[in-house]
């Protein structure tokens, strides 16, 4: 997440105010000014603006690494952007932004390795957009340089670990952990604790946080980090981490131990019910889905439970894996665990106490499914009360392939009668969640083409809007904004209507985002590279190309 290499076009402009100045007799700065800051040597990451640029709810971050800094941009009432300028560690590793858009955390490796005294330790910087737009840092030093981050969906945690990053920015040490993490607790900082992993050879690749989870024998219920290696699964309890003696992780291996073969995990799904505690693993080599259970301990009592564990062998490699709600044979709900299986064209229903399983033929070799329960049959998908429903897609280029309803209920007992094609013909590559109040719609991605649908899962339509070029899509609320990297032109779908309204800007759009005006409005805001970072900003509920305002040179200013 380097961005040295794109600031060329603002060493254009200095070198440009550097003769003209030159041009005006004035040959140095005086003693007493101080000398030239190194960061004016550096060139702004002009061709990296989709990587250093970020959305959030009340504003846009640009990241100038070089800078060491994030500049804040929040749009006022009369579409001027205000910027904020917040100091971040050296060396940027890793950036993401929460799942609430609220925050954006930026870990740096900082000035490593470490030569004098003064040279900066690595770091986690967490930035926020108060409710009065004025931007705040946290930030929380670190004794070891990092490469990844996994963010809480609730937001109490933030872990940095090695992952596939690691040292992506920094030189590596000579002797590295890369079973070591960084667990923060965001809600008492600067609080944060560093665990070593246990491990039978893998290293760290994605973490899970669960929701609180019922814990056996009666324990109070638990938040636990779920920790996918290349080899293995670790569970940490997140709760107890902070103890001052914390009960150490268990690592479950998922090989038998008899053959040499490595099973490599490619995802993991929790039972969303707070009443149980089970998870599914799935691998990319192997054609069994692996169902754990958290039980009472037997022996080592520092932890409040171990897993049980069931293999089940589902006749292929599976793409996706949930835990679901059908219907039994006397008409209550039944957990089982769903895994889409492309290669036989099925999706496989697994019993997890008994693994027998429950075959389902599909119309096309879907690979990903999300449920769909909470507007499909009307109920809140944490408090089960009917079957689940769930989005059938990712087909593959396969001709007609589309999207497809499932429901559950009629899988087990009738399931040649639990399949409904949507009228989405084209290979569907993704589909996109669209929050309040439109949550009854998805945005379908087509494979190729560029175009996409706008999916009404109550009426079970999917009208198409057709581009003339591949469209990069931005989901709010009420609208969907397309545009072409590169490209001048950006369309405004609102949900309501589906009737795009043409907008254009002077120069090339990279990215552009949705966020909420000082004024209690909305505005989009579209970012450029070309000749520096500049932006264009239109108002976003009444969007007009002749009421916009472009702001340009938005890194120029020192930090």
């Amino acid at each position: 997440m380097n961005t040295r290499n794109a600031r060329n076009a603002r060493n254009a402009r200095n070198a440009r105010i550097v003769l003209a100045i030159a041009a005006l007799g004035v040959v140095g700065l005086a003693p007493g000014c101080g000398g030239r800051a190194s960061y004016w040597n550096d060139p702004i990451a002009t061709g990296t603006t989709s990587a250093t640029s970020y959305g959030l709810a009340r504003g846009v971050a640009l990241v100038d690494d070089a800078a060491h800094r994030v500049v804040v941009l929040t749009a006022q009432g009369d579409l001027q952007l205000a910027e904020q300028s917040l100091a971040v560690g050296h060396q940027i590793v890793d950036v993401v932004v929460s799942p609430d858009a609220t925050r954006l955390f930026v870990l740096s490796a900082g000035d490593w390795p470490r030569r004098t005294s003064n040279d900066e330790l690595p770091s986690l910087t967490v930035i926020e957009i108060a409710d009065d737009f004025r931007a705040e840092a946290q930030a929380y030093p670190m004794s070891e340089p990092l490469g990844s981050l996994a963010i809480d969906p609730q937001g109490q945690w933030a872990v940095a670990y090695a992952g596939a990053s690691a040292g992506s920015n920094a030189a590596p040490s000579f002797v590295e952990n890369p079973n070591e993490i960084v667990i923060f607790d965001l809600s008492k900082p600067p609080s944060k604790v560093t665990r070593t992993l246990q491990s039978f050879g893998g290293t760290p690749q994605r973490l899970v946080f669960t929701p609180k989870l019922a814990m056996p024998a009666g324990k109070d219920p638990r938040r636990l980090l779920l920790i996918e290696t290349d080899i293995d699964l670790t569970m940490l309890d997140l709760d107890r981490a902070f103890e001052a003696a914390p009960p150490p992780e268990i690592t479950v291996p998922l090989t038998s131990g008899s053959t040499a073969k490595q099973v490599t995990p490619a995802g993991l799904a929790v039972d969303s019910n707070p009443k149980d505690a089970r998870f599914a693993v799935w691998a990319s080599n192997d054609t069994n889905v692996f169902t754990l259970q958290l039980v009472a301990p037997t022996t080592d009592l520092r932890n409040d439970f171990r897993p049980s564990i069931n293999l089940t062998d589902v006749g292929g490699i599976p793409t996706d894996v949930a835990f679901v709600e059908t219907q039994s044979a006397s008409a209550s709900l039944a957990l089982r665990v769903a895994a889409l299986v492309p290669s036989t064209t099925s999706a496989v229903l697994i019993d997890p106490d008994t693994s027998v399983t429950t075959i389902v033929s599909l119309p096309a070799a879907y690979a990903s499914f999300s449920l769909v329960t909470n507007v499909a049959a009307g109920q809140a998908p944490a408090i089960p009360t009917a079957p689940d429903v769930a989005l059938l897609w990712n087909a593959g280029a396969g001709a007609a392939s589309g999207v497809a309803l499932w429901s559950l209920g009629n899988s087990v007992m009738q399931p040649y009668r639990s399949i409904q094609v949507v009228g989405a013909t084209q290979p569907i590559k993704d589909a996109i969640d669209v929050p309040p109040p439109n949550q009854e719609r998805k945005v379908l991605q087509m494979t190729s083409g560029g175009g996409f649908y706008v999916l009404d899962l109550l009426g079970r339509t999917a009208p198409p809007l057709t581009t003339t070029g591949t469209a990069t899509l931005t989901i709010a609320a009420d609208r969907v904004w397309a545009f072409q990297p590169g490209g001048t032109d950006l369309a405004s779908i609102d949900f309501k209507t589906l009737n795009p309204i043409p907008l254009t800007t002077d120069l090339g759009i990279a990215s552009v985002f949705e966020v909420a005006r000082a004024d209690g409005g909305r505005a989009l805001v579209a970012m450029h590279t070309q000749g520096g970072f500049g932006a264009t900003v239109f108002d976003a509920t009444n969007p007009v190309t002749a009421n916009s305002r472009r702001t340009g040179a938005l890194l120029v200013e020192a930090p």
